[in-house]
């Protein structure tokens, strides 16, 4: 079922990418599918993995209706001006291509790790593999009894993934593609925003390489935890809003403030990263701040305040109870 629900999930957000003409929906659509279709099935306490198939296979249908009435759109990349300014930077700088192999070595072993290994984190099995697997069993996301008060307060989104994982696959030894994709939309995203200032192939390909080599990084390709993710989140948020300054399409301001409203639910320093981020936008986008704050909201309250409700109704408190938030605090 994971094999087939993983398909349709991907024909789905490829159709979402083909309307709007941007690649990068790709990821975007595919991780706000999974998070919206695993909330609406806690809601009638119907998590498990046929549910989660009949429901993905309604939804394929609905937006093939859409795709084909719309005259099916096809995703426009081109691949062969891509591999030529690669090739060109190559030529110019041939330390790109040492650094190209070692690159291609990390990203293998990445996707082996990512793939194969099972959770060893001790905050994944803390509490992120914990609250999945209760998620999944129960068929509902709720606060169950737990030691560890994270269990309870902390952004879920990542979690919903995994939940989607284990309704589907009954294992938790792909979690960590999660991250492993999230560390490609943070490169995709970046390539992108340097090309919208106009910065040399060889510089953005030295600006990737160094980022790629730092250890952090490296640790958490094939991880799960769930900084990358959010990485990849707001810096997809900062490309659609360059996009929407120069081409004035509502469909860029939506999109960026979806981003950023599931990293909301990703982690909870994707808060605390949007702050600056949301300054920068006003000066950018100026009176136009007013209607992404609108898209900002209405996504939160659809893809990230499952939690956070969950919280008020148990602590009285949208962030959790008063403990966690000193412990957090620090």
């Amino acid at each position: 079922m994971l094999i087939l629900c993983s398909i349709l999930t991907g024909i789905i957000s490829y159709i979402i990418a083909s309307l709007a003409n941007i690649g990068i929906l790709f990821f975007l659509a595919y991780f706000a599918i999974i998070i919206f279709n695993i909330e609406i099935l806690s809601l009638f306490k119907g998590i498990s993995g046929v549910n989660v198939l009949i429901l993905t296979i309604i939804e394929t249908l609905i937006f093939y209706l859409i795709w084909n009435h719309k005259k099916r759109p096809s995703l426009k990349i081109n691949f062969k001006e891509f591999f030529f300014e690669i090739k060109k930077a190559f030529f110019e700088d041939k330390s790109l291509i040492v650094l190209a192999i070692f690159w291609t070595i990390l990203v293998f072993y990445s996707f082996i790790l990512a793939s194969l290994s099972p959770v060893n984190e001790p905050d994944a099995q803390g509490y992120h593999v914990l609250r999945a697997l209760y998620w999944a069993q129960d068929g509902f996301i709720s606060h169950f009894e737990a030691s560890d008060i994270r269990s309870h307060v902390m952004p879920i989104n990542s979690e919903l993934f995994y939940t989607w994982v284990f309704a589907l696959f009954k294992k938790d030894t792909i979690f960590g593609l999660l991250q492993f994709v999230s560390y490609f939309a943070v490169i995709f995203s970046s390539w992108k925003i340097m090309g919208i200032y106009e910065i040399e192939t060889k510089r953005k390909l030295w600006a990737i390489f160094i980022f790629s080599s730092l250890a952090g990084i490296i640790s958490q390709m094939s991880s799960t935890q769930t900084d990358l993710t959010t990485g990849a989140l707001l810096c997809i948020s900062v490309y659609l809003i360059l996009k929407y300054k120069n081409e004035k399409k509502l469909c860029y301001l939506f999109f960026s403030s979806l981003a950023m409203a599931i990293a909301y639910g990703v982690k909870s320093t994707g808060i605390i990263g949007s702050i600056p981020l949301l300054v920068w936008y006003i000066l950018v986008i100026k009176k136009d701040f007013i209607k992404y704050f609108g898209f900002l909201v209405l996504n939160f309250f659809v893809f990230s305040s499952y939690n956070y409700i969950l919280n008020f109704i148990n602590y009285g408190n949208f962030l959790g109870s008063h403990s966690a938030i000193i412990a957090h605090s620090f």
